[in-house]
This record gives structure tokens, sequence and C-alpha cells, in this order.
């Protein structure tokens, strides 16, 4: 139904964390397609209605080749968490026949996501575009995921100050890789082998890291997420009701943060050298 739990915003009496009056569609109209419409009130504080395709997918054994140039919103193989404030969408950039996804962010305390589920795979080759409308505010971090969301994998970073960054296992720490420009669009390769525990880094066809060391081991890899800020590691079940306070700076936006994803598809790896 919903894979995230962002902060509370306000404080009030037994405001537990979470999904809260959970229902269904039935019995209160038809809903429209093959899909199942659930809706609940997140952490009391929200609203939220999630649309959950049928028949429901756990896997998939298709290439991932993602243009964005034809179908509409709810023909997306795609995992989408769309807040009012950080919004997911087709949008026609940089044309209307060349379109791509858009991840919008304006929201203080949640963020935009979207995920692709592809082939379980312990060697393959993920590639995207990615453009940043701004350089001096906002933050897109990529990861690579195994089936139960285990992070990091691996992971790429589009931050605050205008650099690229990836956390190599091999010195234990964030690394920078490049800085990169607004309104420029980026071709990005993630080359990656469990068996070895590597991955590369490839911008533009130049590499940028090789044979990076995986930060943690995980499963065999299948889906790549794109969210507009860091990770969350609260709330948690030891997290009161009620903490006492609102959480400040939540009812006016922050600047606008805007990122455009194109071209996503995943590989199997070519055999590099020897017989």
């Amino acid at each position: 139904m919903v894979g995230e739990v962002p902060p509370r915003r306000y404080n009030g009496l037994d405001k537990a964390f979470g999904p809260q009056y959970v229902r269904g569609a039935e019995g209160n109209g038809k809903p429209p397609g093959n899909a199942f419409w659930v809706s609940w009130s997140m952490n009391k504080d929200d609203i939220w209605v999630s649309r959950i395709p049928v028949p429901v997918r756990a896997s998939v054994n298709e290439p991932v080749r993602d243009d964005f140039n034809t179908g509409a919103m709810e023909d997306l193989p795609w995992n989408l968490y769309s807040p009012l404030w950080a919004s997911v969408r087709l949008a026609d950039f940089p044309s209307r026949t060349n379109r791509s996804l858009e991840l919008r962010d304006r929201e203080p305390p949640d963020y935009a996501r979207a995920v692709r589920i592809f082939p379980e795979s312990k060697q393959a080759t993920v590639r995207f575009k990615v453009l940043a409308k701004q350089n001096d505010h906002g933050r897109l971090e990529i990861e690579l995921l195994d089936c139960r969301g285990y992070r990091p994998a691996l992971v790429l970073i589009l931050d605050e100050q205008g650099r690229l960054l990836t956390k190599d296992g091999n010195q234990k720490e964030i690394v920078t890789l490049k800085r990169y420009a607004a309104n420029q669009w980026y071709d990005v390769g993630l080359r990656f082998d469990q068996v070895k525990g590597t991955f590369d880094v490839t911008l533009d066809g130049q590499t940028l890291l090789a044979g990076a060391e995986f930060p943690d081991p995980t499963s065999p890899l299948e889906r790549i997420s794109f969210r507009t800020g860091e990770y969350r590691t609260s709330p948690t079940y030891r997290d009161p009701k009620s903490p006492g306070e609102d959480l400040p700076d939540t009812d006016d936006p922050a600047p606008e943060a805007v990122f455009y994803l194109d071209d996503v598809s995943v590989s199997a790896n070519e055999r590099r050298g020897g017989a």
C-alpha cells in the first residue's frame, strides 16, 4: 500500500505514526480501471490515496527500457510516491514527443520518490539520463536495492552543493566524483558485479569510478530508486505517539527543486576480455 512514513507535522493526542483508518473502495463507488484504490490518514495529518494495479506483481522478468514517450501515468511500471508538494509526473520535457519523468519537490519534511523494479541480477548495468534544473539546492539520491529494499547497495547523490557523490566501501566514506551543472542532461551508467563485490560509475561515457567496493553486502539487486531527499531513519516503533511539539516550518514550501529522468534501462553485463 505505502512504503513511506514521513515525519509527523503536528502534535496531538494519540497521533500514532504511519497509516491510520485504512479504507478500500468496496461499497463506496466503483473505482476506475483494473486497480485497488486504498485511502488512509498518514500520521493522522494528511489524507492519502493509493492506486494499486492488479494483478499485483512482486517481480519482473522483462528487460527494462523506459523512455516515457508513450502512455499515461497509470501505464508506468513504476512504484511512485507523490505528495502534493513533491510530485512525480510525466512531463513534456524536453518536448511533447520526447517526454521524461519529472520529480518536483518543495515539501519541507517529505520527498518525491520513483522506484523501478528490474529482473533480479548479480551482474548488470543500469543506465539513465538525469537533468537537474538547479545545482544550489535540492537533492536527488539514486540507489540500487535488493528485493527487501535493503540499502545502501549502491548510492549516487546529486547534492545541494552541485556535487555528484557516491559511497565507496574501499574508502568507507562519501566520495566526490564530479560537479554537475544545472539544466544539463547527463548519461549515467552504474555497472555492478556482486560476485566480485564491485561497481563502476560512468558519466557521458567517461569512467568516474572503477572497481569501487559495495558499501554493504546484499541479496541480488532488483530495483532502482530515485528520491528527492535523504533516507529516513525515523520514525520508529519506539517513538512516542505524541512528541509534545509541532514540526517547525511545515506550512511554507521550501525552494523548489526539479529533476528529470529519461531513458532508464537495465542490461546484463558483457564479458570483458578473455575467452
